[in-house]
C-alpha cells in the first residue's frame, strides 16, 4: 500500500522516506499537471501524505495542492521554502520540509501525516444514515436558449454565499454543458472522472473531481468531448449525486434541454427542481408537455419551482401562462442585458452586477431554495 507519494524530491528526501517507509513510498517524475492528478486518481487507494519536492515549481505546487485538498489528508513541499506562504496555506499545504531536512524531521511528517489520515478515516467510517442528506436542486428545461444554466449557475452562486464551501453546482449537460465556460474556469476533471468503479467505493474521488470557484463554490464539469456522455450511464448519474449530497448542503444540477435518462435520474433524486421557461409560445407549449410527463410519472418534488425567465413588458400575462401550464409561476426574473454582458465576462449577473434587477430576482430564488429545503437539513443546522 502507498501511504506516502513523492512528486519530484531530491535524492536526499527520496533516500530518507524509503529507508523510513520502504515500498509504502511512491516517487513521481515532474510531469505536466493533469497527467500527475491523473497518476494519483488512478492509485489502488489514497495516500496519507504528497509532498511536492524540489523539482516541482512552486506555482505547481499551488496548483496541484488546489486540486488534491479534498482528496489527501496532508499536502506538503520540500526543498523549495523554508516556511509556509499564505498561498501555501489557502491551498491546502500544512506542512514544509526545508532543504537539508534531517532523518527526524522527515520521520516527524510521516507520522503526522498517518494520525491525520486515521483522524479522516475515523470520520469517514462514522455510519452514513447519522449523516443529514444535502439538498439535491435539479435545473430543467424544456429546451434550450431560455436561460436555464444562467439560474443554475446564478443560485448556486447564492447558496454559495450563504454556505461557502458547501455547494457543489453540477454540469449534466454531457455533451454540450458549458458551466464550466460560464464560470471562467478551467477544470482539469469532469463527470468523466467521477463515475466509474473506482468512484462509486470511494466519495473521496469524487471529490477530487471538483474544481473550486473563487467565491467558494465547487463545480462538476461536463466531460469536454462529447463522447464521454455515452460512457456515463444513468445508474452513474445517481449515484455521484447521492455521494455528492452526503457530503455537502448543496448539489445544484444543471441538465441538458429536454428529458434525457440523465435527467430523469437527476430529477428522481431530486428533493427541489427548478424549471425554466421564457415568455414566448413554444417555451410554453413545451414545458406544458415536459410537466405532464413528470406528473404522469410521478417525478415533480415538492417544492418545485416555476421560473419564468426573460420576463418583460411585451410578454404574455403571468396568469395567462399558468392557466396554460395549470401551475403558478413561482417568480419571475426580467429580461436584462447585464445578464448577457455577464454571460460573456464569465462573471455570473449576482457577482456583475449585483444590483441589476435580474440579480435581485435571482437571489430571492436562491434564499427562497434555502429556506424550503427539507426538515433533516433544516435540523442539521
Amino acid at each position: 500500500m502507498t501511504r506516502v507519494v513523492l512528486i519530484g524530491p531530491d535524492s536526499s528526501l527520496e533516500d530518507q522516506a524509503r529507508l523510513l517507509l520502504g515500498d509504502q513510498v511512491l516517487v513521481i517524475a515532474p510531469a505536466e499537471t493533469g497527467l500527475l492528478l491523473t497518476r494519483l486518481l488512478r492509485l489502488d487507494a489514497r495516500p496519507h501524505l504528497v509532498v511536492f519536492g524540489a523539482y516541482v515549481p512552486p506555482e505547481q505546487s499551488l496548483e496541484l495542492a488546489r486540486s488534491l485538498r479534498l482528496t489527501v489528508p496532508t499536502l506538503a513541499v520540500a526543498g523549495s521554502r523554508d516556511a509556509l506562504t499564505a498561498e501555501d496555506t489557502a491551498a491546502g499545504i500544512a506542512f514544509v520540509l526545508p532543504h537539508g531536512a534531517e532523518l527526524e524531521d522527515v520521520d516527524a511528517l510521516f507520522v503526522q501525516a498517518s494520525d491525520r489520515a486515521a483522524r479522516a478515516a475515523s470520520q469517514l467510517s462514522s455510519p452514513r444514515e447519522l449523516r443529514p442528506r444535502g439538498e439535491i436542486v435539479v435545473v430543467t428545461a424544456p429546451k434550450g436558449g431560455v436561460g436555464k444554466t444562467t439560474i443554475a449557475t446564478n443560485v448556486a452562486l447564492v447558496l454559495a454565499a450563504i454556505r461557502p464551501h458547501e455547494v457543489v453546482l453540477v454540469d449534466l449537460d454531457l455533451q454540450f454543458g458549458d458551466v464550466a465556460e460560464a464560470l471562467a474556469l478551467s477544470p482539469l476533471n469532469s463527470m468523466a472522472e467521477a463515475v466509474g468503479s473506482a468512484a462509486s467505493r470511494d466519495v473521496l474521488l469524487v471529490k477530487h473531481t471538483l474544481t473550486m470557484h473563487s467565491s467558494g463554490l465547487l463545480v462538476l464539469a461536463a466531460p469536454p468531448s462529447p463522447v464521454h456522455a455515452d460512457r456515463i450511464s444513468a445508474t452513474d448519474v445517481a449515484i455521484v449525486l447521492r455521494q455528492l449530497a452526503q457530503e455537502y448542503a448543496y448539489v445544484v444540477v444543471d441538465t441538458a434541454p429536454g428529458l434525457s435518462e440523465h435527467t430523469l435520474a437527476a430529477i428522481d433524486e431530486a428533493s427541489q427542481v427548478i424549471t425554466v421557461t421564457s415568455p414566448d409560445v413554444t417555451s410554453i407549449n413545451g414545458l406544458s408537455k415536459e410537466l405532464v410527463v413528470l406528473r404522469e410519472l410521478g417525478m415533480l418534488p415538492t417544492p418545485h419551482h416555476l421560473v419564468l425567465n426573460m420576463a418583460d413588458r411585451w410578454s404574455a400575462r403571468v396568469s395567462d401562462i399558468e392557466s396554460s401550464l395549470g401551475e403558478s409561476v413561482s417568480l419571475s426574473v426580467p429580461r436584462s442585458n447585464a445578464v448577457g454582458r455577464s454571460t460573456n465576462r464569465g462573471v455570473p449577473v449576482v457577482l456583475d452586477s449585483p444590483r441589476d434587477r435580474a440579480s435581485a430576482q435571482l437571489r430571492v430564488l436562491g434564499k427562497r431554495i434555502d429556506t424550503e429545503q427539507t426538515p433533516r437539513r433544516k435540523d442539521a443546522r
